[in-house]
């Protein structure tokens, strides 16, 4: 264990081109189980399977590494748990070279960096993390051109990381890689004014308790307008933390659970925890498609439990898009039926097609006496939601029968009305037009 805080400052570290740097990769067919949910079992070819190298498959999720291996039992254990169920199958195990390489240190903390660059020239990578510790902090250190990764987390030497303001450069048009900034494993990251250029995700988030402030991140936008990564991934579900006065440009945030060995809801928390506030989105010449904020949830059963947007500026500079959120729906759906505490308002919507608002206030105007209103909030309400709550009717005018006259008289609600349940029904005793103030949220506030 090494505790005492030290300090690398002042300095470049440049690469010299050559095949040294290149990854090692193996092939290898290995057994999973959901009961040893970080481990590998059966694992064949074990001994060239190097220690902290990623893990890619079907059903694994991004920025999974080998964190120990026992080759007598023929077991990896695993940075974090794969979502794709039990079984064998066959695996790919990528270890990466690093310019600054901490993988050594079995407990390293209060290590900084300050005022380095790190000229990796797409040959190598940056910095590799300790197998443990805390309070790992970058200062004022500028990536260019990282291979593959400018900071890796194997494990849980990132409990605590700062980086502060440090600058991302992954080139000027398309890296010959997908590149990633950091990725984290461990809680209570603090992610403040960095610049992230060209990289194709600037952070993959797992444990929870992060602070993200004050950056500036956007991938390359020179290729497809169809294409667009995810800047900020959030791997787990409950993520407990804040997404504070960003510019968000050219790329979205992801939340997804794709760490979790049983991603049907139920024995885990839902998606929620976070605040998305006083963001600046940006984007231009992208399909009409793509959207700000994704929802990738795995499995079923999964629900919105404690998710805020607000005093964000959404804004689609050159054509249109058509909303600013969506599910991904690829590998399972959101509970539209259980939302709680979901708030999506005082934001600003420019070239963007449909506004997203809940609580959302809804003017509706019966030209003709029915004794049912339907009052349509459906484009609003976010995340494919229902209109689960009515919190006020407020009557602009009398209320007329269809003779005109006036009608003293008041209405009762009905929520979760029509296709979807994404409508409110006005009930009244008999049939009145007029104008009604009504407003609907998509969730159970409490």
């Amino acid at each position: 264990s090494c505790g005492q805080r030290r300090v690398l400052s002042n300095g470049l570290l440049t690469v010299a081109p050559g095949s040294a740097w290149d990854p090692v990769t193996v092939t290898s067919v290995a057994t999973y189980s959901t009961a040893l949910p970080t481990r590998l079992s059966g694992v064949a070819n074990i001994a060239a399977i190097p220690v902290g190298a990623r893990i890619t498959a079907t059903g694994v999720g991004r920025e999974v590494y080998v964190s120990s291996k026992n080759v007598g039992a023929g077991t990896l254990d695993l940075s974090q748990p794969l979502w794709g169920g039990s079984g064998t199958r066959t695996y790919t195990f990528s270890s990466f070279k690093y310019l600054l390489d901490f993988s050594g240190f079995q407990d390293l903390w209060r290590f900084e960096i300050c005022d380095v660059e790190f000229v990796c020239g797409f040959e190598a990578n940056a910095v590799n993390l300790p197998y443990a510790g805390s309070l790992f902090r970058f200062d004022r250190c500028t990536f260019h051109g990282p291979r593959n990764k400018a900071i890796t987390s194997t494990k849980g030497g990132c409990q605590g990381m700062v980086i502060e303001g440090c600058l991302f450069n992954a080139g000027s048009s398309s890296p010959p890689n997908d590149i990633i900034g950091f990725n984290v494993n461990a809680n209570d990251a603090k992610i403040r004014n960095n610049r992230s250029a060209y990289c194709t995700h600037f952070g993959i988030f797992a444990g929870g308790s992060h602070i993200i402030m004050g950056n500036h991140i956007f991938p390359d936008d020179s290729g497809s307008p169809t294409f667009r990564a995810a800047g900020l991934i959030f791997t787990t579900t409950n993520v407990r933390g804040f997404i504070l006065g960003n510019y968000i440009d050219h790329c979205f945030i992801e939340l997804s659970n794709e760490y979790d060995e049983d991603p049907n809801s139920g024995a885990s928390y839902t998606f929620g925890g976070l605040s998305i506030t006083g963001n600046l989105f940006l984007c231009s010449n992208v399909s009409p498609a793509f959207r700000f904020i994704t929802v990738s949830p795995k499995g079923s059963g999964h629900s919105l439990n404690g998710l805020t947007v607000t005093n964000n500026t959404f804004r689609s500079s050159e054509g249109s898009i058509d909303r600013v959120e969506m599910v991904d729906t690829s590998n399972g759906a959101l509970a539209t039926s259980s939302f709680r505490n979901v708030v999506f308002a005082n934001n600003t919507f420019t070239g963007i097609s449909q506004a997203t608002v809940s609580p959302v206030f809804v003017e509706h105007t019966q030209n003709t006496a029915d004794a049912t209103w339907v009052v349509d909030a459906a484009d609003y309400l976010p995340f494919e939601g229902r209109a689960r709550n009515v919190e006020a009717v407020v009557l602009e005018g009398p209320v007329r029968d269809s003779g005109n006259t006036v009608q003293w008289v008041q209405p009762y609600v009905e929520v979760e009305q029509g296709t979807g349940a994404k409508f409110a029904h006005l009930k009244w005793p008999s049939a009145v037009k007029g104008k009604a103030m009504v407003t609907i949220r998509c969730d159970n506030p409490l």
